[in-house]
Protein backbone atom coordinates (compact mmCIF):
# COMPACT_ATOMS: atom_id res chain seq x y z
CA UNK A 1 0.00 0.00 0.00
CA UNK A 2 1.20 3.31 -0.98
CA UNK A 3 2.46 5.21 2.07
CA UNK A 4 5.55 8.18 2.90
CA UNK A 5 8.52 6.50 5.31
CA UNK A 6 9.98 8.68 7.49
CA UNK A 7 12.78 8.18 9.94
CA UNK A 8 11.31 8.14 13.49
CA UNK A 9 13.85 9.16 16.72
CA UNK A 10 14.84 5.32 17.44
CA UNK A 11 15.68 4.85 13.43
CA UNK A 12 12.86 2.62 12.62
CA UNK A 13 10.54 3.71 9.44
CA UNK A 14 7.19 5.38 10.25
CA UNK A 15 4.64 5.01 7.57
CA UNK A 16 2.46 8.09 7.15
CA UNK A 17 -0.69 7.16 4.65
CA UNK A 18 -1.91 9.58 2.11
CA UNK A 19 -4.59 10.25 4.30
CA UNK A 20 -2.90 11.43 7.24
CA UNK A 21 -0.70 13.84 5.27
CA UNK A 22 -3.92 15.03 3.93
CA UNK A 23 -5.55 15.46 7.52
CA UNK A 24 -2.46 16.85 9.12
CA UNK A 25 -2.23 19.87 6.34
CA UNK A 26 -5.90 20.41 6.91
CA UNK A 27 -5.38 21.24 10.36
CA UNK A 28 -2.06 23.03 10.17
CA UNK A 29 -3.15 25.04 7.36
CA UNK A 30 -6.81 25.59 7.83
CA UNK A 31 -6.68 29.15 9.36
CA UNK A 32 -3.63 30.69 7.45
CA UNK A 33 -4.28 33.24 5.24
CA UNK A 34 -3.78 32.68 1.70
CA UNK A 35 -0.41 34.40 0.80
CA UNK A 36 1.25 32.61 3.79
CA UNK A 37 -0.10 28.60 2.71
CA UNK A 38 2.31 26.50 1.60
CA UNK A 39 2.88 26.68 -1.98
CA UNK A 40 5.10 24.44 -3.66
CA UNK A 41 6.11 20.88 -2.49
CA UNK A 42 8.78 18.55 -3.75
CA UNK A 43 8.30 15.13 -2.98
CA UNK A 44 12.11 13.73 -3.73
CA UNK A 45 11.05 9.68 -3.64
CA UNK A 46 10.58 7.06 -6.17
CA UNK A 47 6.96 6.18 -6.77
CA UNK A 48 5.59 9.13 -4.60
CA UNK A 49 2.96 9.90 -7.24
CA UNK A 50 0.41 8.67 -4.98
CA UNK A 51 1.41 10.76 -2.06
CA UNK A 52 2.28 13.95 -3.87
CA UNK A 53 -1.36 13.65 -4.78
CA UNK A 54 -2.18 13.88 -1.30
CA UNK A 55 -0.62 17.17 -0.63
CA UNK A 56 -2.65 18.02 -3.71
CA UNK A 57 -5.78 17.04 -2.26
CA UNK A 58 -4.88 19.03 1.39
CA UNK A 59 -4.70 21.86 -0.74
CA UNK A 60 -1.27 22.17 -1.70
CA UNK A 61 -1.58 24.00 -5.25
CA UNK A 62 1.75 22.44 -7.03
CA UNK A 63 3.78 19.51 -5.67
CA UNK A 64 6.68 17.92 -7.48
CA UNK A 65 6.80 14.19 -7.30
CA UNK A 66 7.93 10.91 -9.24
CA UNK A 67 5.98 8.59 -11.61
CA UNK A 68 4.01 6.03 -9.55
CA UNK A 69 6.00 3.27 -11.72
CA UNK A 70 9.11 5.13 -11.34
CA UNK A 71 12.39 5.12 -9.45
CA UNK A 72 14.89 7.93 -9.52
CA UNK A 73 18.87 7.78 -10.32
CA UNK A 74 20.29 9.69 -7.23
CA UNK A 75 22.84 11.55 -9.85
CA UNK A 76 20.13 12.76 -11.92
CA UNK A 77 18.14 13.65 -9.01
CA UNK A 78 20.45 16.03 -7.24
CA UNK A 79 21.21 17.83 -10.98
CA UNK A 80 17.70 18.18 -11.55
CA UNK A 81 16.76 19.86 -8.57
CA UNK A 82 20.21 21.81 -8.21
CA UNK A 83 18.68 23.40 -11.49
CA UNK A 84 15.35 23.96 -10.58
CA UNK A 85 15.85 25.63 -7.42
CA UNK A 86 18.62 28.11 -8.90
CA UNK A 87 15.88 28.98 -10.97
CA UNK A 88 13.26 29.06 -8.94
CA UNK A 89 15.66 31.64 -6.36
CA UNK A 90 16.46 33.80 -9.97
CA UNK A 91 12.96 34.71 -10.43
CA UNK A 92 11.67 32.17 -12.87
CA UNK A 93 8.18 30.46 -12.28
CA UNK A 94 7.55 27.33 -11.92
CA UNK A 95 6.66 25.89 -14.89
CA UNK A 96 9.57 27.94 -16.75
CA UNK A 97 11.90 26.38 -13.76
CA UNK A 98 10.59 22.86 -14.47
CA UNK A 99 11.55 22.77 -18.16
CA UNK A 100 14.94 24.06 -17.57
CA UNK A 101 15.68 21.58 -15.30
CA UNK A 102 14.30 18.93 -16.96
CA UNK A 103 16.35 19.83 -20.23
CA UNK A 104 19.57 20.22 -17.94
CA UNK A 105 19.28 16.57 -17.47
CA UNK A 106 18.03 15.59 -20.61
CA UNK A 107 21.58 17.47 -21.98
CA UNK A 108 23.78 15.51 -19.43
CA UNK A 109 25.83 12.90 -21.66
CA UNK A 110 26.83 11.22 -18.64
CA UNK A 111 23.71 9.63 -17.88
CA UNK A 112 22.49 6.66 -19.23
CA UNK A 113 19.27 7.62 -20.50
CA UNK A 114 18.81 10.91 -19.61
CA UNK A 115 15.16 11.33 -21.92
CA UNK A 116 14.06 8.28 -19.53
CA UNK A 117 14.88 10.07 -16.33
CA UNK A 118 13.66 13.26 -17.15
CA UNK A 119 10.14 11.53 -18.36
CA UNK A 120 9.91 10.46 -14.78
CA UNK A 121 9.14 13.73 -12.64
CA UNK A 122 5.89 14.91 -12.56
CA UNK A 123 4.45 18.62 -11.71
CA UNK A 124 0.89 18.09 -9.69
CA UNK A 125 -2.15 18.98 -10.92
CA UNK A 126 -0.84 17.67 -14.73
CA UNK A 127 -3.58 20.40 -16.16
CA UNK A 128 -2.60 23.16 -13.54
CA UNK A 129 -1.95 26.80 -13.79
CA UNK A 130 2.09 26.61 -12.65
CA UNK A 131 3.21 29.50 -14.20
CA UNK A 132 3.87 31.27 -10.80
CA UNK A 133 6.56 32.57 -9.10
CA UNK A 134 7.61 30.55 -5.29
CA UNK A 135 10.36 33.22 -4.14
CA UNK A 136 10.13 36.31 -4.07
CA UNK A 137 5.99 36.90 -5.50
CA UNK A 138 6.13 40.67 -4.20
CA UNK A 139 8.34 43.37 -4.81
CA UNK A 140 10.89 43.84 -1.83
CA UNK A 141 12.41 47.33 -1.50
CA UNK A 142 15.86 47.54 0.18
CA UNK A 143 15.81 51.29 0.74
CA UNK A 144 16.22 52.25 4.57
CA UNK A 145 13.09 54.54 4.46
CA UNK A 146 11.09 50.91 4.18
CA UNK A 147 12.16 49.91 7.50
CA UNK A 148 12.22 51.31 10.51
CA UNK A 149 15.71 52.70 11.68
CA UNK A 150 17.66 51.79 15.13
CA UNK A 151 19.12 53.82 16.99
CA UNK A 152 22.60 52.99 17.89
CA UNK A 153 24.46 54.16 21.11
CA UNK A 154 27.28 52.84 19.38
CA UNK A 155 27.05 53.75 15.50
CA UNK A 156 28.30 51.23 13.19
CA UNK A 157 30.84 54.29 12.07
CA UNK A 158 33.31 53.84 14.70
CA UNK A 159 33.82 50.20 14.28
CA UNK A 160 37.04 49.29 12.70
CA UNK A 161 36.98 49.18 8.27
CA UNK A 162 37.38 45.55 7.51
CA UNK A 163 40.70 44.73 5.65
CA UNK A 164 41.72 42.18 3.32
CA UNK A 165 40.33 39.11 2.57
CA UNK A 166 39.69 36.25 4.73
CA UNK A 167 39.65 33.29 2.56
CA UNK A 168 40.76 30.19 4.51
CA UNK A 169 39.90 31.76 8.01
CA UNK A 170 36.33 30.76 7.80
CA UNK A 171 35.99 27.88 10.25
CA UNK A 172 37.78 30.53 12.77
CA UNK A 173 35.20 32.54 12.17
CA UNK A 174 32.42 30.32 12.16
CA UNK A 175 34.06 29.03 15.71
CA UNK A 176 34.06 32.46 17.21
CA UNK A 177 30.45 33.06 16.41
CA UNK A 178 29.43 29.50 17.54
CA UNK A 179 30.57 30.98 20.95
CA UNK A 180 28.65 33.78 20.68
CA UNK A 181 25.19 32.02 19.62
CA UNK A 182 22.19 32.47 22.41
CA UNK A 183 22.94 28.69 22.70
CA UNK A 184 26.17 29.32 24.26
CA UNK A 185 25.31 32.26 26.56
CA UNK A 186 26.08 32.21 30.09
CA UNK A 187 24.26 33.50 33.52
CA UNK A 188 27.72 34.25 34.29
CA UNK A 189 28.46 36.65 31.47
CA UNK A 190 31.62 35.67 28.62
CA UNK A 191 35.13 36.16 28.35
CA UNK A 192 35.92 35.07 24.53
CA UNK A 193 39.78 35.08 23.98
CA UNK A 194 40.93 34.75 20.16
CA UNK A 195 44.23 33.94 20.41
CA UNK A 196 46.82 33.02 17.49
CA UNK A 197 50.49 34.11 16.88
CA UNK A 198 51.40 37.73 15.51
CA UNK A 199 50.64 38.72 11.92
CA UNK A 200 47.66 35.82 11.74
CA UNK A 201 44.95 37.66 11.65
CA UNK A 202 43.57 37.76 14.78
CA UNK A 203 42.49 41.47 14.97
CA UNK A 204 41.36 41.26 11.73
CA UNK A 205 38.83 38.11 12.91
CA UNK A 206 37.72 40.21 15.63
CA UNK A 207 36.74 42.71 12.87
CA UNK A 208 34.89 40.99 10.75
CA UNK A 209 32.95 39.39 13.54
CA UNK A 210 32.50 42.54 15.12
CA UNK A 211 30.98 44.36 11.79
CA UNK A 212 29.02 40.78 11.31
CA UNK A 213 26.86 40.27 14.31
CA UNK A 214 26.21 44.50 14.53
CA UNK A 215 24.42 43.78 11.41
CA UNK A 216 22.73 41.12 12.55
CA UNK A 217 22.06 41.84 16.33
CA UNK A 218 18.56 40.26 16.84
CA UNK A 219 19.93 36.59 15.61
CA UNK A 220 22.68 36.61 18.09
CA UNK A 221 20.56 38.61 20.94
CA UNK A 222 23.43 41.18 21.22
CA UNK A 223 22.03 45.13 21.36
CA UNK A 224 25.44 46.45 21.14
CA UNK A 225 28.92 45.94 19.42
CA UNK A 226 31.20 48.33 21.02
CA UNK A 227 35.07 48.28 19.71
CA UNK A 228 37.29 49.48 22.89
CA UNK A 229 39.23 51.58 23.17
CA UNK A 230 37.94 53.81 19.94
CA UNK A 231 40.21 53.53 16.64
CA UNK A 232 38.51 56.38 15.59
CA UNK A 233 37.95 59.40 18.35
CA UNK A 234 34.03 60.79 18.46
CA UNK A 235 33.77 64.32 17.00
CA UNK A 236 34.49 66.66 19.72
CA UNK A 237 30.99 68.23 20.24
CA UNK A 238 29.31 64.36 19.88
CA UNK A 239 26.22 65.14 22.10
CA UNK A 240 25.91 60.95 22.45
CA UNK A 241 26.13 60.89 26.27
CA UNK A 242 27.34 57.19 25.72
CA UNK A 243 30.15 57.87 23.14
CA UNK A 244 31.50 60.85 25.66
CA UNK A 245 31.73 58.55 28.56
CA UNK A 246 33.29 55.44 26.48
CA UNK A 247 35.83 58.47 25.48
CA UNK A 248 36.33 59.60 28.63
CA UNK A 249 36.90 55.76 30.28
CA UNK A 250 39.39 54.77 26.97
CA UNK A 251 41.61 58.12 28.06
CA UNK A 252 41.97 56.65 31.86
CA UNK A 253 42.27 52.81 30.39
CA UNK A 254 45.47 53.90 27.76
CA UNK A 255 46.52 55.96 30.87
CA UNK A 256 46.96 52.63 32.66
CA UNK A 257 44.89 54.69 35.75
CA UNK A 258 47.85 56.64 36.73
CA UNK A 259 47.41 59.70 39.24
CA UNK A 260 44.24 58.15 40.56
CA UNK A 261 43.10 60.58 43.14
CA UNK A 262 39.63 61.31 44.91
CA UNK A 263 38.76 63.90 42.36
CA UNK A 264 39.92 61.14 39.33
CA UNK A 265 38.09 58.18 40.92
CA UNK A 266 35.13 60.32 40.97
CA UNK A 267 35.19 61.58 37.59
CA UNK A 268 35.51 57.75 36.16
CA UNK A 269 32.34 56.16 38.49
CA UNK A 270 30.52 59.42 37.14
CA UNK A 271 31.96 57.98 33.46
CA UNK A 272 30.45 54.33 34.51
CA UNK A 273 27.69 56.28 35.48
CA UNK A 274 26.42 57.82 32.43
CA UNK A 275 27.45 54.31 30.48
CA UNK A 276 25.26 51.73 32.31
CA UNK A 277 22.05 54.09 32.04
CA UNK A 278 22.16 54.35 28.59
CA UNK A 279 23.24 50.72 28.55
CA UNK A 280 20.12 49.66 30.97
CA UNK A 281 18.75 46.43 30.17
CA UNK A 282 21.18 45.94 26.84
CA UNK A 283 22.88 42.86 26.04
CA UNK A 284 26.71 43.89 25.22
CA UNK A 285 29.39 42.88 23.23
CA UNK A 286 32.58 44.66 23.83
CA UNK A 287 35.38 44.00 21.77
CA UNK A 288 39.07 44.97 23.26
CA UNK A 289 42.52 45.21 21.14
CA UNK A 290 44.66 45.13 24.15
CA UNK A 291 47.75 45.64 21.48
CA UNK A 292 45.94 49.29 22.28
CA UNK A 293 46.63 49.72 25.48
CA UNK A 294 49.84 50.15 26.83
CA UNK A 295 49.70 49.58 30.70
CA UNK A 296 48.54 45.50 30.86
CA UNK A 297 47.20 45.48 34.34
CA UNK A 298 44.87 48.74 33.80
CA UNK A 299 42.73 46.14 31.35
CA UNK A 300 41.80 43.64 34.43
CA UNK A 301 40.77 46.76 36.35
CA UNK A 302 38.31 47.72 33.11
CA UNK A 303 37.47 44.12 32.61
CA UNK A 304 36.56 43.79 36.31
CA UNK A 305 34.40 47.00 35.80
CA UNK A 306 32.48 45.65 33.10
CA UNK A 307 31.66 42.52 34.65
CA UNK A 308 30.64 44.30 37.63
CA UNK A 309 28.97 47.13 36.57
CA UNK A 310 26.89 45.74 33.53
CA UNK A 311 25.55 42.62 35.21
CA UNK A 312 27.49 39.34 34.02
CA UNK A 313 24.23 38.11 32.47
CA UNK A 314 24.05 41.62 30.08
CA UNK A 315 27.89 41.52 28.67
CA UNK A 316 30.19 39.62 26.87
CA UNK A 317 33.65 40.21 25.83
CA UNK A 318 35.54 39.60 22.96
CA UNK A 319 39.56 39.81 23.39
CA UNK A 320 42.34 39.77 21.04
CA UNK A 321 44.86 37.88 22.30
CA UNK A 322 47.86 37.51 20.25
CA UNK A 323 51.21 35.76 21.08
CA UNK A 324 53.11 37.65 23.41
CA UNK A 325 49.68 38.49 25.20
CA UNK A 326 48.89 37.33 29.06
CA UNK A 327 45.64 36.63 28.92
CA UNK A 328 45.48 35.15 32.51
CA UNK A 329 42.88 37.36 33.76
CA UNK A 330 40.39 35.49 36.21
CA UNK A 331 36.77 37.33 35.75
CA UNK A 332 34.91 34.06 37.32
CA UNK A 333 32.92 33.85 34.42
CA UNK A 334 32.63 31.68 31.25
CA UNK A 335 35.46 31.43 29.22
CA UNK A 336 36.05 29.93 25.67
CA UNK A 337 39.82 30.23 23.94
CA UNK A 338 39.48 29.65 20.07
CA UNK A 339 42.65 29.68 18.67
CA UNK A 340 43.72 30.88 15.39
CA UNK A 341 46.84 28.84 13.63
CA UNK A 342 49.35 29.54 10.61
CA UNK A 343 47.35 29.00 7.28
CA UNK A 344 48.25 25.25 5.84
CA UNK A 345 47.73 24.27 2.36
CA UNK A 346 44.56 22.64 2.95
CA UNK A 347 42.81 25.71 4.89
CA UNK A 348 44.00 28.05 1.94
CA UNK A 349 42.65 25.93 -0.75
CA UNK A 350 39.21 26.87 0.73
CA UNK A 351 39.97 30.36 -1.21
CA UNK A 352 41.50 28.71 -4.35
CA UNK A 353 37.86 28.54 -5.96
CA UNK A 354 37.71 32.77 -5.45
CA UNK A 355 40.69 32.73 -8.16
CA UNK A 356 38.74 31.27 -10.75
Amino acid sequence: KDCLLLEARNGCADPVMPNDLKRLFDAGQKKLPGEKKLQFVVVAACHSQSTGQAFIDAGIPHVLCCEKESKLMNKASVKFSRHLYQSLASGRTLSESFELAKETVRLDWSLQNPEAEVEKYVLLPKNGNHDVKIFFPRQVTSSASSRPSKSRLFPQLYLPPFHGDLSGREKEIFKVLQELSPLCTSPLGKLIKIRGEIGSGVRSIAEAVARYISMREHSFSIDEVIWFPFWQQPKPRSNNTFLCALKGMSEFLKSGFAGLNKSTEYEYDRLWTDACECLNGKKVLFVIDPKELPHGDSLCTFLSDVFRRLGKNYVTVLLVCEDGFDSSVDMKCAEAEPTVVSLDFNSAGLGAPRLL
